[in-house]
Formats: C-alpha cells, sequence, structure tokens
C-alpha cells in the first residue's frame, strides 16, 4: 500500500514516465503472451521505457540520456535473462534465450551480445556532462554491472552448462 500511494504521487508529477511504464507493462505482457523469442521484442521494450524514464526533461541532453537508458535497460533484460534461463526453463516461464541456451557457445554469444549494449551505453554516457558523480558512475557502467553475469556464467560452468 505505501508503494503503491507512492507510484502514486509519482506519476502525477511525472505523467510521461508513468504512461512509459504502463505502456511497457502492457506491451511485455503481450510479448510474453505471443512467446516472441525475437530477443529485441522484449529487450527493446526495456530499453525504451527505461530510456524514457532517464530523459528528466526535454533539454539538449535527451538523446544522450535516451540511449544510455535504452541500452542499459536492454543489457539488464538480457542480463536477467541469461541469468534466469536454467529457472525458466523448469518453470516454462517465458526467455527468449531458451532457444540459444543449448548452444555451445551460448556464454560467449550472451557475453557479445551484452557487451555490445553497454558500449552503446558508454558512449552515450560519455556525452553526459558529468562531473561530481562520474567516477561512480564509470565503476558501475564498465564493471559493476557485469557482476550478475559473472556470477550466473560461473554457476553455469559449476554445473557443466558451459
Amino acid at each position: 500500500a505505501l508503494l503503491k500511494a507512492a507510484a502514486e504521487r509519482a506519476g502525477n508529477v511525472l505523467p510521461r514516465q508513468k504512461e512509459a511504464v504502463e505502456r511497457y507493462v502492457a506491451r511485455l505482457h503481450e510479448v510474453e503472451r505471443r512467446n516472441d523469442m525475437n530477443l529485441d521484442a522484449a529487450a527493446n521494450l526495456s530499453g525504451e521505457m527505461l530510456g524514457e524514464l532517464y530523459v528528466w526533461k526535454k533539454d539538449v541532453y535527451e538523446r544522450d540520456l535516451r540511449e544510455l537508458g535504452f541500452y542499459l535497460g536492454k543489457f539488464i533484460y538480457l542480463c536477467d535473462s541469461f541469468e534466469d534461463v536454467e529457472q525458466d526453463i523448469k518453470k516454462k516461464n517465458y526467455n527468449p534465450l531458451i532457444a540459444r541456451s543449448s548452444r555451445a557457445d551460448f556464454e560467449q554469444e550472451s557475453r557479445q551480445m551484452l557487451e555490445d549494449m553497454m558500449a552503446r551505453a558508454c558512449r552515450a554516457f560519455e556525452c553526459l556532462p558529468l562531473i561530481d558523480d562520474a567516477p561512480i558512475m564509470r565503476n558501475i557502467l564498465y564493471s559493476g554491472i557485469w557482476l550478475r553475469f559473472e556470477s550466473a556464467a560461473e554457476k553455469r560452468k559449476a554445473k557443466g552448462k558451459q
């Protein structure tokens, strides 16, 4: 109830962002219902939603903020899908990586895809005029964001899934 009230207040102050989240939830539900295995079908939705949230206001930084959010959102979605793929197979949950997960190069292919997402996110980040928090953000973007992927890759190796 507390979160619902806070979300409602935030939605009243940020109607464009609220609409983006609502649109994301509805469209993601449709992608999952169709069991659409196109990687971009769901990942792009996450990117579009996060990109819209990153754009605080329409100004000179809008393009870079939207791009940063878009590629970071795609990264988060696909990294989460990589991390959850075995569990999603068992539970018969939607996961666009399921069809690829049995390939010998699944981890390498996933890593390359995620590296591309982060390279694009970082390129947009570096165009922003951050000063005070730039070192913290760089640490997160260039290093910290990979902790979940590395952990999931290690678990796959330990289970012999390579």
